[in-house]
């Protein structure tokens, strides 16, 4: 499905090349702690599950509605972008960005058409992560 910003960027462009998590992100905040991982990991999942599920909230809801949690959607996307670009899983902050810029420009459709896919891109992460770190 294309999801359009702007005029035509979608997920499948450029913008979302390259690899799928920077590992260098977490190596540097955790230091070897696996415990700390696994605890910064589960927060992530959490918190991702938490903006992706108030987002698929939104999506039946009416335009006088999605004008009212404007604010919102644009905060959960940003969410989405900024946790993942703080743990390093790149693809996942990608598909956040592409979010945010639709929320911000009032075309849900665009924010809500990625959901599936940031699921996918959190769980491709996840286990990168945890594979990375021995969990």
């Amino acid at each position: 499905m294309h999801c359009p910003l702007g005029d035509n960027v979608g997920v499948n462009d450029n913008l979302l090349d390259g690899l799928p998590v920077d590992f260098k992100v977490l190596d540097d905040i955790a230091l070897g702690d696996k415990e700390f991982v696994a605890e910064i990991l589960e927060d992530y999942r959490d918190s991702i599950r938490r903006s992706v599920d108030s987002l698929r909230g939104m999506q039946a809801a009416s335009a006088d509605e999605l004008a009212s949690a404007h604010g919102n959607i644009v905060r959960w996307s940003h969410d989405i972008k900024g946790s993942s670009a703080s743990l390093g899983a790149v693809h996942v902050s990608r598909i956040g960005c592409l979010m945010e810029q639709n929320a911000r420009r009032s075309n849900f459709s665009g924010v809500f058409c990625h959901l599936a896919e940031v699921e996918l891109a959190v769980q491709r992460a996840l286990e990168e992560l945890k594979g990375h770190h021995g969990l």
